[in-house]
């Protein structure tokens, strides 16, 4: 069975700004560890794949940063898109290199900026992905079980059953991000669960999908695979995720059920909620302290900061740059980013 994983990484990061900037994000910086959260993708991948069957799927200016951080990494393996366009012409992109040498290889789609954190488990759930990608010939998504009526993730819907094996589900849809009382619907169902943004399936699989409810991007797989200019067909296809492009339109989804801890850490308020708290529920990173406080997350590796009297904040010094904000505007962070780093 050939497995090749590509790891998607040309996201900007607008969400973790000041951690992350312009030239840097979130992927190339280190939250949990000494390593980046790339590295620790990578890392976490070499439990199921090669290392040489590991590719990166970037854009150019993080092509060549990327090179300089992963010193150990196949040079080769890091492909540089033209432009970015979003997941769907990504992904269409890089399955062509390499599909049509073997069809029947099974690709993995992996986001290079999330958080696992019972790795052995996550390996033994992808091994159960790649043999019902092979033998049930689906597309195979992980589903995360969730845990909390959260309103920052989208959602999957799958059948109900009362059957004991909850190894995988038949997907019956999936849903934008919900509000908070849809979310709490959710939650009680029962069959819904977090749309983890992670892929499973052969080649030809994908493209006979892509022929059959996504005809506008089979069209330009095909060009992809013919080897037409990737210039020319990033300039021309439309800037579109996989989810839009493919996966809310196929009937022939399965989940696999993500039974591991993890966050796409995609706000300062997932990253809260990862990080442990102390007494008051307050995570404090760096030079800080807090005085009678509740509920506020504080980050600062340079100068001295102090909250004092105030709940449910999150202050980030990054690089003489500063935010602050309630948690549950944590989402907002984007248009300081896109106000300051334009």
């Amino acid at each position: 069975m050939k497995k090749i994983a590509l790891i998607l990484a040309g996201g900007s990061g607008k969400r973790f700004w000041p951690l992350s900037e312009k030239g840097k994000p979130k992927q190339l910086i280190s939250l949990f560890s000494e390593k980046t959260l790339i590295e620790e993708t990578i890392d976490r991948l070499l439990k199921n794949f090669a290392l040489e069957d590991i590719k990166i799927v970037t854009n150019k200016a993080l092509g060549k940063k990327l090179k300089g951080l992963l010193s150990d990494f196949p040079e080769e393996n890091i492909l540089s898109e033209p432009q970015a366009r979003n997941t769907a012409p990504s992904i269409l992109w890089a399955i062509s290199l390499f599909e049509k040498e073997d069809e029947e290889t099974i690709f993995g789609i992996f986001p290079s900026d999330h958080f696992i954190v019972d790795e052995d488990r996550f390996s033994e759930r992808l091994n159960l992905a790649f043999e019902l990608a092979d033998s049930e010939e689906k597309l195979i998504t992980f589903g995360i079980i969730p845990t909390a009526p959260d309103t920052g993730y989208g959602y999957i819907e799958t059948e109900k059953t009362d059957s004991d094996n909850t190894n995988y589900l038949k997907v019956l849809s999936f849903k934008e991000k919900p509000n908070y009382e849809t979310a709490v619907k959710y939650l009680r169902g029962g069959n819904y669960f977090w749309n983890s943004g992670m892929f499973i399936w052969k080649g030809k699989i994908f493209r006979e999908n892509l022929k059959k409810y996504s005809e506008y991007f089979s069209e330009y797989y095909e060009k992809f695979r013919e080897g037409e200019s990737p210039e020319k067909l990033f300039s021309e296809i439309k800037s579109t995720s996989i989810d839009y492009a493919l996966m809310e339109k196929s009937k022939e989804i399965i989940l696999v059920q993500g039974d591991f801890r993890w966050s796409d850490v995609g706000s300062y308020k997932s990253f809260y909620d990862i990080n442990k708290k102390d007494e008051n529920s307050n995570v404090r990173i760096g030079n800080a302290i807090i005085k009678d406080s509740e509920s506020c997350l504080i980050y600062s590796k340079e100068n001295p900061v102090a909250l004092i009297g105030v709940k449910n904040l999150f202050v980030i010094v990054n690089n003489g740059k500063i935010v602050v904000g309630d948690m549950n505007h944590s989402q907002d962070v984007k248009e300081a980013y896109e106000f300051f780093e334009k």
